[in-house]
């Protein structure tokens, strides 16, 4: 699945940026009840571009893609400023059980009929930014 993102930092560019951005997962089953939940931190940064040093109203625009039943490639960004796309590895999802002790096993994770994903924003100096989507990954009985 491929899910774009696009940021925007309405501050100058000196103030905020770099804005990190972190994924966060939560599978959940049939009943809405949650299975595990993990967050994938420093995804990648939003930053300041040379050739536009001091401008205001910053915007980026990231694709990802998503596999919700690979947890060990679970993430890559797609339009990187780099080469080739395996230069940009998948990143992992640490998918925590209900108390947070320990990693839930990925025949729980496969269960789930639903997954709520949080792309967040953290400029440099202060506020924040969180978008959300929720994903249905297997059909409901009626």
């Amino acid at each position: 699945m491929v899910l774009s993102l696009m940021t925007s930092i309405s501050q100058t560019t000196n103030d905020c940026l770099p804005a990190t951005i972190y994924l966060t997962a939560t599978y959940l089953d049939a009943d809405d009840n949650p299975i595990c939940s993990g967050t994938v931190p420093n995804l990648f940064e939003s930053k300041i571009d040379p050739r536009f040093p001091l401008r205001f109203g910053h915007v980026d625009v990231f694709h990802l893609d998503v596999k919700p039943t690979n947890i060990l490639e679970f993430v890559r960004w797609k339009n990187a400023p780099v080469p080739t796309p395996s230069m940009t590895p998948p990143r992992r999802l640490i998918c925590l059980n209900l108390e947070g002790l320990a990693e839930t096993p990925a025949q729980e994770i496969l269960r789930a009929a639903t997954l709520k994903l949080h792309a967040t924003v953290l400029p440099r100096t202060s506020g924040v930014a969180t978008a959300e989507t929720r994903l249905t990954l297997i059909a409901r009985p009626n």
